[in-house]
């Protein structure tokens, strides 16, 4: 199995070897942990079903997903092959986005059924593990321009201590949002403008840290409808 992760997308890749009447199955001792990143959309798990028997044919597969985390979405649920061949294998993909409520450093264990035509069935256990995110970001505020709220998301790689102010046109504070230690991960702080006038403002975050390090600061623009 393996892991790509780029644009927050990522494709991850397992071979599951089918118990069939008459069919070898092997079968890992160990147990491998898989990282994907919360907040990530378009994602791809391939399984690859492999019929090691030498002479008989898998005949009307089906993968179903049987257990998932509530953070994690699957387009599709259930993926059929009409026939795998002797000695041969054949790929089923699903797709699926990741929340970006997952929480960094937890595990969550996906498992999914794999049945044939004569009603043989075995599971397949694949256990995920979220990610910190590789590096700090701003993100664009949603919606903007807004009334009467809006959010304001960001990404932490380490454990920081992190300020997050709103100043007008003309750099006075506005409002204070966030000042204070957060660990890592995918962040988020709702704005209400209420008390606010109509016009441009900017947000600032400001995070330090905690082990040590470059200070990140980035700076952007929304608008306050009224």
């Amino acid at each position: 199995m393996y892991l790509a992760n780029q644009h927050r997308e990522a494709t991850m890749k397992t071979v599951i070897f089918v118990i069939l009447p008459l069919i070898f199955a092997r079968i890992g001792s160990a147990q491998a942990i898989y990282p994907i990143s919360p907040d990530t959309k378009g994602n791809q798990l391939v399984l690859t079903v492999a019929n090691e028997s030498k002479a008989l044919d898998a005949q009307g597969i089906l993968v179903q997903l049987q257990k998932c985390s509530s953070t994690i979405t699957f387009a599709q649920t259930t993926c059929s092959l009409k026939a795998v061949q002797a000695m041969k294998e054949s790929d089923v993909s699903f797709r699926f986005d990741v929340s970006r409520q997952a929480k960094v450093g937890a595990k969550d264990t996906l498992i999914f059924l794999v049945t044939d035509n004569t009603g043989t069935s075995w599971q397949k256990s694949i256990i995920v593990s979220y990610i910190a995110p590789q590096a700090y970001n701003l993100e664009q505020n949603f919606p903007n321009p807004f009334n009467p709220s809006t959010m304001i998301y960001y990404d932490l790689p380490f454990d920081s201590h992190v300020k997050i102010m709103v100043y007008d046109i003309l750099g006075r504070e506005v409002r204070k949002l966030v000042d204070e230690q957060e660990p890592a991960g995918y962040q988020k702080i709702r704005f209400d403008v209420q008390g606010i006038a109509s016009g441009t403002y900017f947000y600032r975050i400001q995070a330090e840290p905690s082990k040590g390090g470059k200070t990140f600061m980035a700076v952007k623009k929304m608008m306050v409808l009224k």
